[in-house]
Protein backbone atom coordinates (compact mmCIF):
# COMPACT_ATOMS: atom_id res chain seq x y z
CA UNK A 1 0.00 0.00 0.00
CA UNK A 2 1.03 3.42 -0.87
CA UNK A 3 0.74 6.39 1.71
CA UNK A 4 0.44 9.91 0.25
CA UNK A 5 0.72 13.35 2.27
CA UNK A 6 -0.63 16.43 0.33
CA UNK A 7 0.64 19.94 1.53
CA UNK A 8 -1.25 21.17 -1.48
CA UNK A 9 -5.16 21.30 -1.31
CA UNK A 10 -5.78 21.61 -5.11
CA UNK A 11 -3.94 18.22 -5.59
CA UNK A 12 -5.43 16.74 -2.95
CA UNK A 13 -9.04 17.67 -4.41
CA UNK A 14 -7.99 16.30 -7.62
CA UNK A 15 -6.98 13.02 -6.10
CA UNK A 16 -9.87 12.02 -4.17
CA UNK A 17 -13.05 14.11 -5.32
CA UNK A 18 -14.07 11.29 -7.41
CA UNK A 19 -14.45 9.01 -4.60
CA UNK A 20 -15.93 11.22 -2.40
CA UNK A 21 -18.65 12.21 -4.86
CA UNK A 22 -19.24 8.84 -5.08
CA UNK A 23 -21.22 9.51 -1.59
CA UNK A 24 -21.96 13.16 -1.64
CA UNK A 25 -24.03 13.56 1.25
CA UNK A 26 -21.96 10.96 3.79
CA UNK A 27 -18.88 12.75 2.79
CA UNK A 28 -20.05 16.57 3.12
CA UNK A 29 -18.20 17.05 5.92
CA UNK A 30 -15.06 16.01 4.20
CA UNK A 31 -16.05 18.00 0.78
CA UNK A 32 -17.34 20.64 2.77
CA UNK A 33 -13.58 22.02 5.02
CA UNK A 34 -11.70 21.08 1.31
CA UNK A 35 -13.58 23.47 -0.43
CA UNK A 36 -13.05 25.81 2.72
CA UNK A 37 -9.92 24.80 2.46
CA UNK A 38 -9.10 25.88 -1.05
CA UNK A 39 -10.02 29.38 0.53
CA UNK A 40 -7.61 29.37 3.21
CA UNK A 41 -3.56 28.53 3.73
CA UNK A 42 -3.56 24.57 3.73
CA UNK A 43 -0.57 25.19 5.57
CA UNK A 44 -1.04 23.37 8.47
CA UNK A 45 -4.22 21.46 7.45
CA UNK A 46 -3.69 17.25 7.38
CA UNK A 47 -4.31 15.75 3.84
CA UNK A 48 -3.92 12.08 3.28
CA UNK A 49 -4.78 9.44 1.44
CA UNK A 50 -3.99 5.08 1.31
CA UNK A 51 -3.58 3.98 -1.78
CA UNK A 52 -3.37 0.22 -3.15
CA UNK A 53 -0.37 -0.62 -5.40
CA UNK A 54 -2.38 0.52 -8.63
CA UNK A 55 -2.70 4.17 -6.68
CA UNK A 56 -6.63 3.55 -6.10
CA UNK A 57 -7.39 5.85 -3.11
CA UNK A 58 -8.46 3.31 -0.27
CA UNK A 59 -8.80 5.64 2.45
CA UNK A 60 -9.09 9.36 2.62
CA UNK A 61 -8.34 11.68 5.80
CA UNK A 62 -8.80 15.73 6.10
CA UNK A 63 -8.11 17.11 9.63
CA UNK A 64 -8.39 21.03 9.91
CA UNK A 65 -5.65 22.92 12.51
CA UNK A 66 -6.62 21.27 15.94
CA UNK A 67 -9.95 19.45 14.55
CA UNK A 68 -10.74 16.03 14.67
CA UNK A 69 -9.78 14.20 11.44
CA UNK A 70 -12.48 13.41 8.80
CA UNK A 71 -12.01 9.81 7.33
CA UNK A 72 -13.90 7.97 4.44
CA UNK A 73 -12.99 4.47 3.06
CA UNK A 74 -13.64 3.84 -0.16
CA UNK A 75 -16.97 2.76 -1.17
CA UNK A 76 -16.78 2.18 2.52
CA UNK A 77 -15.40 -1.32 2.24
CA UNK A 78 -13.15 -2.19 5.55
CA UNK A 79 -9.38 -1.99 5.48
CA UNK A 80 -8.17 -2.16 8.58
CA UNK A 81 -4.25 -2.26 6.66
CA UNK A 82 -5.10 1.02 5.11
CA UNK A 83 -6.32 2.14 8.55
CA UNK A 84 -2.89 1.14 10.29
CA UNK A 85 -0.81 2.73 7.67
CA UNK A 86 -2.69 5.97 8.39
CA UNK A 87 -1.85 5.70 12.31
CA UNK A 88 1.49 4.70 11.99
CA UNK A 89 2.45 7.38 10.05
CA UNK A 90 0.32 10.45 11.51
CA UNK A 91 2.19 8.98 14.83
CA UNK A 92 5.09 9.18 13.59
CA UNK A 93 4.60 12.90 12.09
CA UNK A 94 3.39 14.02 15.40
CA UNK A 95 0.38 15.10 14.50
CA UNK A 96 -1.75 17.02 16.94
CA UNK A 97 -4.92 14.35 16.86
CA UNK A 98 -8.02 15.27 19.25
CA UNK A 99 -9.91 12.69 17.96
CA UNK A 100 -12.13 11.42 14.59
CA UNK A 101 -15.53 11.88 13.03
CA UNK A 102 -16.81 9.61 10.35
CA UNK A 103 -19.11 6.90 9.31
CA UNK A 104 -19.64 5.34 13.20
CA UNK A 105 -18.27 1.61 12.30
CA UNK A 106 -15.26 3.30 10.65
CA UNK A 107 -14.32 6.17 13.54
CA UNK A 108 -14.71 3.10 16.19
CA UNK A 109 -11.87 1.09 14.05
CA UNK A 110 -10.01 3.81 13.96
CA UNK A 111 -9.84 4.88 17.31
CA UNK A 112 -9.12 1.30 18.62
CA UNK A 113 -5.73 1.07 15.89
CA UNK A 114 -4.47 4.58 16.94
CA UNK A 115 -5.44 4.55 20.37
CA UNK A 116 -4.08 0.53 21.04
CA UNK A 117 -0.64 2.49 18.94
CA UNK A 118 -0.74 5.15 21.44
CA UNK A 119 -1.80 3.58 24.86
CA UNK A 120 -4.44 5.99 25.45
CA UNK A 121 -8.31 5.55 25.72
CA UNK A 122 -11.27 7.00 23.86
CA UNK A 123 -14.55 7.66 24.44
CA UNK A 124 -17.89 8.65 21.84
CA UNK A 125 -17.86 12.66 21.65
CA UNK A 126 -20.87 12.68 19.31
CA UNK A 127 -23.32 10.47 17.79
CA UNK A 128 -24.93 11.34 14.40
CA UNK A 129 -26.93 10.21 11.78
CA UNK A 130 -26.78 11.62 8.48
CA UNK A 131 -29.68 12.24 6.81
CA UNK A 132 -30.61 13.44 2.79
CA UNK A 133 -33.61 14.42 0.50
CA UNK A 134 -33.92 14.62 -3.15
CA UNK A 135 -37.62 15.01 -3.40
CA UNK A 136 -39.14 17.06 -0.43
CA UNK A 137 -42.45 16.03 0.42
CA UNK A 138 -45.42 18.39 0.69
CA UNK A 139 -46.26 19.88 3.78
CA UNK A 140 -48.25 22.62 5.43
CA UNK A 141 -46.55 25.51 6.62
CA UNK A 142 -47.94 27.20 10.11
CA UNK A 143 -48.32 30.88 10.51
CA UNK A 144 -45.29 32.95 9.35
CA UNK A 145 -42.37 33.42 6.72
CA UNK A 146 -39.34 32.71 6.48
CA UNK A 147 -36.57 35.45 5.83
CA UNK A 148 -32.77 36.20 5.91
CA UNK A 149 -31.23 36.83 9.41
CA UNK A 150 -29.74 40.72 9.79
CA UNK A 151 -27.30 42.14 12.35
CA UNK A 152 -31.04 43.41 13.94
CA UNK A 153 -31.25 39.87 15.22
CA UNK A 154 -27.93 39.70 17.00
CA UNK A 155 -29.17 40.58 20.42
CA UNK A 156 -30.93 37.26 20.83
CA UNK A 157 -29.53 34.45 18.18
CA UNK A 158 -26.08 34.07 19.64
CA UNK A 159 -27.75 33.01 23.10
CA UNK A 160 -29.83 30.81 20.87
CA UNK A 161 -27.01 29.65 19.15
CA UNK A 162 -25.11 28.52 22.87
CA UNK A 163 -28.60 26.93 24.24
CA UNK A 164 -28.70 24.47 20.59
CA UNK A 165 -25.14 23.63 21.39
CA UNK A 166 -25.74 23.15 25.31
CA UNK A 167 -28.43 20.76 24.02
CA UNK A 168 -26.35 18.99 21.69
CA UNK A 169 -24.00 18.02 23.94
CA UNK A 170 -21.13 20.35 22.47
CA UNK A 171 -18.69 22.09 24.27
CA UNK A 172 -19.52 25.62 25.11
CA UNK A 173 -18.20 28.45 23.18
CA UNK A 174 -17.27 31.72 24.69
CA UNK A 175 -19.76 34.34 23.89
CA UNK A 176 -17.74 36.85 21.44
CA UNK A 177 -16.75 33.45 19.69
CA UNK A 178 -20.50 32.50 19.13
CA UNK A 179 -21.27 36.25 18.07
CA UNK A 180 -18.75 36.44 15.83
CA UNK A 181 -19.89 33.25 14.56
CA UNK A 182 -23.42 34.46 13.86
CA UNK A 183 -22.05 37.54 12.68
CA UNK A 184 -20.29 35.65 9.83
CA UNK A 185 -23.09 33.60 8.83
CA UNK A 186 -25.64 36.54 8.93
CA UNK A 187 -22.80 38.24 6.28
CA UNK A 188 -23.05 35.20 3.70
CA UNK A 189 -26.89 34.93 3.84
CA UNK A 190 -26.72 31.78 4.85
CA UNK A 191 -28.85 32.20 8.38
CA UNK A 192 -32.68 32.23 8.47
CA UNK A 193 -35.01 32.98 10.43
CA UNK A 194 -39.04 31.88 10.57
CA UNK A 195 -41.19 34.41 12.18
CA UNK A 196 -45.00 35.56 13.02
CA UNK A 197 -44.51 38.65 14.26
CA UNK A 198 -41.94 37.61 16.28
CA UNK A 199 -38.49 35.42 15.88
CA UNK A 200 -40.02 31.51 16.31
CA UNK A 201 -37.00 29.45 15.11
CA UNK A 202 -34.14 29.58 12.80
CA UNK A 203 -31.37 27.21 10.81
CA UNK A 204 -28.79 27.74 8.38
CA UNK A 205 -27.48 26.56 4.84
CA UNK A 206 -24.05 25.42 6.04
CA UNK A 207 -21.75 23.72 4.05
CA UNK A 208 -22.03 24.37 -0.02
CA UNK A 209 -21.05 21.19 -1.84
CA UNK A 210 -20.70 20.49 -5.53
CA UNK A 211 -24.06 19.03 -5.87
CA UNK A 212 -25.88 20.13 -3.05
CA UNK A 213 -25.66 21.66 0.74
CA UNK A 214 -25.58 21.09 4.70
CA UNK A 215 -28.60 22.56 6.62
CA UNK A 216 -27.52 23.11 9.63
CA UNK A 217 -28.20 24.63 13.24
CA UNK A 218 -31.92 24.52 13.39
CA UNK A 219 -33.24 25.49 16.85
CA UNK A 220 -36.60 26.45 18.70
CA UNK A 221 -36.58 28.18 21.87
CA UNK A 222 -38.37 25.74 24.10
CA UNK A 223 -41.39 27.94 24.95
CA UNK A 224 -42.23 28.15 21.18
CA UNK A 225 -41.87 24.33 20.59
CA UNK A 226 -44.00 21.71 19.38
CA UNK A 227 -45.80 24.57 17.10
CA UNK A 228 -44.20 23.08 13.42
CA UNK A 229 -42.12 26.55 13.54
CA UNK A 230 -39.17 24.54 12.96
CA UNK A 231 -40.79 21.90 10.34
CA UNK A 232 -42.04 24.74 8.72
CA UNK A 233 -38.34 26.90 8.54
CA UNK A 234 -36.31 23.64 7.32
CA UNK A 235 -39.33 23.02 5.03
CA UNK A 236 -38.75 26.55 3.74
CA UNK A 237 -34.82 26.63 4.07
CA UNK A 238 -35.12 22.99 2.28
CA UNK A 239 -37.50 24.10 -0.76
CA UNK A 240 -35.33 27.39 -1.40
CA UNK A 241 -32.15 25.58 -1.61
CA UNK A 242 -33.75 22.89 -4.18
CA UNK A 243 -34.78 25.98 -6.28
CA UNK A 244 -31.16 26.33 -7.15
CA UNK A 245 -30.43 23.70 -9.80
CA UNK A 246 -27.25 23.37 -8.59
CA UNK A 247 -28.24 21.26 -5.81
CA UNK A 248 -29.39 18.04 -5.95
CA UNK A 249 -30.46 17.39 -2.66
CA UNK A 250 -29.90 18.59 1.05
CA UNK A 251 -28.33 16.80 3.47
CA UNK A 252 -28.37 17.12 7.75
CA UNK A 253 -26.74 15.88 10.80
CA UNK A 254 -29.19 14.55 13.45
CA UNK A 255 -28.27 13.65 16.82
CA UNK A 256 -28.79 9.29 16.85
CA UNK A 257 -30.64 9.88 20.14
CA UNK A 258 -33.02 13.03 19.04
CA UNK A 259 -36.23 11.51 18.26
CA UNK A 260 -38.02 15.12 17.23
CA UNK A 261 -35.64 16.09 14.69
CA UNK A 262 -35.65 12.46 13.47
CA UNK A 263 -39.25 13.14 13.19
CA UNK A 264 -39.38 16.43 11.40
CA UNK A 265 -36.63 15.80 9.19
CA UNK A 266 -38.49 12.42 8.23
CA UNK A 267 -42.00 14.02 7.87
CA UNK A 268 -40.22 16.22 4.95
CA UNK A 269 -38.85 13.68 3.07
CA UNK A 270 -35.31 12.96 4.21
CA UNK A 271 -33.99 9.60 4.33
CA UNK A 272 -31.20 7.81 6.22
CA UNK A 273 -27.73 7.63 5.02
CA UNK A 274 -25.73 6.42 7.45
CA UNK A 275 -24.80 6.49 11.49
CA UNK A 276 -21.99 8.83 12.23
CA UNK A 277 -19.60 9.07 15.02
CA UNK A 278 -17.08 11.58 16.66
CA UNK A 279 -14.75 10.12 18.94
CA UNK A 280 -12.66 12.29 21.63
CA UNK A 281 -9.24 10.73 21.93
CA UNK A 282 -8.32 10.81 26.03
CA UNK A 283 -4.46 11.53 26.53
CA UNK A 284 -3.22 12.29 30.08
CA UNK A 285 -1.21 15.70 29.41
Amino acid sequence: MIYNRYMDIHKFIEDTFDVLLANEAENNMLIGNALLCQKQNSKNWFMATVCDNQNNVLLTALQMPLHYVVLYETNNTRNDDALSILAEHMIGENINLPGVLSEKVLAHRFSDIYCNACDICYKIDNSMQIMKVTDPKPFKKVAGQLRLATEKDLFYLPFWDQCLRSESGLDPWPLKNVISNTQMRINSEHLYIWENDIPLSTASIGRELLNGVNINGAFTPPMYRNNGYSTSCIAAITALALDNSKNKFCCVFVGADHDVANKIYKVLGYHFICDFDGMKFLRMY
